[in-house]
């Protein structure tokens, strides 16, 4: 668990310096509610490629997925303000590097990245 809350630190620490439009809380939680929405995505696909199999459904359900995880994590960080707690945790920890919250991103784009690139190699576009 420790891990995962470093995960969303280091976005809440990427959007602390923004004008206070940008809420780095909810955007920290919009990111990490991709990241589970994709990964979820890509084990899908591993198993029915194109989602054959798997109903016409898939991408009412995923949406469904999305909204439902973004509604239970915003319940269980921002609305008991646990994100205030992960942040002052990790302010100060030795985890708290450039290179640690650099991999948290490219962890981000790897797994943004992994199902797009899955469909486009099952679609036979690459061989």
């Amino acid at each position: 668990m420790k891990y995962l809350r470093f995960y969303y630190f280091s976005f809440l620490y990427f959007y602390k310096d923004k004008p206070e439009s940008w809420i780095p809380e909810y955007r920290g939680l919009f990111i990490i509610t991709m990241t589970i929405v994709s990964a979820v995505s890509f084990v899908l696909l591993m198993f029915y490629p194109n989602y054959n199999g798997i109903g016409t459904y898939v991408r009412l359900i995923m949406a469904a997925l999305f909204i439902t995880i973004a509604a239970l994590m915003q319940r269980v960080l921002i609305a008991n303000g646990k994100y205030r707690l992960i942040f002052e945790e990790f302010e100060n920890h030795p985890m708290n590097k450039r290179s640690g919250r650099l991999a948290c991103w490219i962890i981000w784009l790897a797994i943004f990245i992994a199902p797009l690139v899955l469909s486009v190699i099952q679609k036979g576009y690459i061989s």
